[in-house]
């Protein structure tokens, strides 16, 4: 079984975990919610990706923990539109992938329409089984559930990575 921390709030872990799952996602793959309260809880899992969908304020005192953890997975997952700069990411072998509406994120939405959304992979990325996709513009429906485009791209991402 695989694990995929997600450092967001529980309204987004809820909703994310409920599209990914609902997508037919639920193959082997854990989705675990880390916030300030669990995260000492976590230090002998590893995680194959991690996500974070917000800023660390609350879990900075617990810094080289979730340092360890993200550089001990295969994957990292940042909100590029967050100033996240906590991460030592020079010399690790992990494969990070950006989000957001940023025009250098890994993965922006490059048309937002109320039905639609047009999501942009801009560099190639390589999927948890070792294949390649290469850049591409994917049409998705805007469910209206999604709270932001940001819940969207998160779970978009992992549906590349995993499928």
């Amino acid at each position: 079984m695989s694990f995929v921390g997600i450092i967001s709030n529980i309204e987004e872990y809820k909703l994310i975990k409920s599209k990914f799952v609902n997508n037919g996602n639920i193959r082997k793959t854990e989705l675990i919610n880390i916030n300030k309260n669990n995260i000492e809880n976590m230090k002998n899992i590893r995680f194959e990706l991690m996500v974070v969908c917000n800023d660390l304020k609350e879990l900075k005192r617990q810094k080289v923990l979730l340092n360890k953890l993200i550089e001990n997975s295969k994957y990292l997952i940042l909100n590029i539109d967050n100033n996240i700069t906590d991460f030592d990411l020079e010399n690790k072998n992990i494969q990070v992938i950006t989000y957001g509406m940023n025009q250098k994120a890994t993965v922006t939405a490059s048309s937002i329409k109320d039905d639609e959304v047009l999501i942009c992979l801009q560099r190639n990325i390589e999927k948890i089984n070792g294949k390649k996709v290469e850049m591409q513009e994917l049409k998705r429906k805007n469910n209206i559930d999604f709270n932001n485009i940001y819940n969207l791209l998160v779970v978009f991402i992992l549906e590349l990575l995993y499928n």
